[in-house]
């Protein structure tokens, strides 16, 4: 697997997921930041251990998780929600996760909550 075959957003397009954004690179200086969001799981460190061990097994490729957050998915209305952070890896910019999910979804209304709520 090489950089370009990593999708952008990879998500359950459920409502109510835990999302990390991460940034994924080939060590050659070439990356992309990527978003990866999970129903199923209990904790931003899930989210990012089935990322890197599942999806990445084996590639080679370097992760580096730089924040996380909640996310609700709506594709029967194209709506997104966004809002607050990981305890453990905080919280981006708002821009770098709307830009993902606008590229992911250019249907979409992306909605983002600037709280502070923080889950550990």
């Amino acid at each position: 697997m090489n950089l370009d075959d990593v999708p952008i957003v990879k998500s359950d397009d459920r409502r109510g997921m835990l999302y990390v954004v991460c940034s994924v690179s080939d060590g050659s200086g070439n990356g992309k930041l990527v978003l990866r969001a999970s129903y199923g799981a209990k904790l931003h460190e899930n989210v990012l251990l089935g990322f890197s061990l599942e999806e990445l097994a084996d590639s080679g490729l370097d992760v580096v998780c730089l924040a996380g957050g909640f996310m609700y998915v709506d594709l029967a209305v194209k709506g997104i929600f966004i809002w607050g952070q990981s305890g453990n890896y905080g919280r981006e910019p708002r821009g770098e996760t709307v830009k993902l999910l606008r590229e992911a979804y250019p249907d979409c209304e992306i909605i983002v909550d600037r709280s502070p709520f923080v889950r550990k």
